[in-house]
């Protein structure tokens, strides 16, 4: 098959093509250019300027701007226009793209599988309704236990210490979070990335429900009595998705 075949061309699934792994791996293969993708991604969604690249990597701003553009090219940042307050040039902003792709030699579609197991779940749950709450609560017990072998502290009794380590443990999960108590004593979190997003936006009552559930048991490795009101939105097209914890 040629490099110019149009099949070649396009990805399966979001498994990156011939063509396309070699547009990205030609992207990121700049050190100082996979350092500002990492920058974008742990930005988690807030924007970014050619002026912070500039200052982070000690960068002119052509340059800066120059691998932005590169990235932008490829898919994996998307580039906006925000206006000036005082009514100057609109500066440009980056942010992270919604393109997610794997790399794999020879292929594998693992997001394939995970539709069709999102499909057998569906089909349970309509006979038993409660085997989302359950199998999620039990995938986010296993997730901290696992995070518990591999030598982070158990339930602390300071406040602080807690979070920081339930914030160490969702950023492990790639969920980039920001936690907060607030001055009602609620726990504030903001889940700013979720790592099933392309499945979410398709299935977003199975797929919310399964990660909601996933975080309640990721908790109560943390807090012993608790409350969850949860308000998902990454899969409706906003920034992050919110939940209140109370009864601490």
């Amino acid at each position: 098959m040629t490099r110019n075949d149009p099949s070649e061309r396009q990805s399966n699934h979001g498994i990156l093509t011939v063509d396309e792994t070699l547009d990205v791996t030609n992207a990121l293969g700049d050190p100082t250019r996979f350092g500002i993708y990492r920058t974008i991604v742990d930005a988690a969604g807030e924007a970014v300027t050619v002026s912070d690249v500039a200052a982070t990597f000690s960068l002119h701003p052509n340059v800066a701007r120059m691998h932005l553009q590169k990235l932008v090219d490829v898919g994996l940042v998307e580039v906006d226009a925000r206006k000036s307050p005082t009514g100057g040039r609109p500066a440009r902003i980056y942010r992270l793209g919604n393109r997610v792709a794997d790399i794999h030699f020879p292929p594998r579609d693992y997001r394939l599988l995970a539709g069709l197991a999102l499909k057998v779940v569906e089909t349970l749950a309509v006979e038993e309704p409660e085997v989302l709450e359950r199998t999620g609560y039990e995938m986010g017990r296993e997730q901290a236990r696992e995070a518990l072998r591999r030598g982070r502290p158990a339930q602390s009794e300071d406040p602080e210490a807690m979070i920081s380590e339930l914030r160490d443990l969702c950023s492990s999960l790639g969920l980039y979070p920001r936690i907060e108590r607030s001055d009602d004593g609620r726990l504030e979190i903001e889940i700013r990335n979720c790592v099933f997003k392309e499945l979410s936006s398709r299935h977003p009552d199975l797929v919310c429900t399964l990660h909601t559930a996933m975080l309640r048991g990721i908790l109560e490795s943390f807090i012993e009595e608790f409350e969850v009101e949860a308000s998902p939105a990454i899969c409706a097209g906003q920034k992050a998705c919110r939940f209140a914890v109370t009864g601490i």
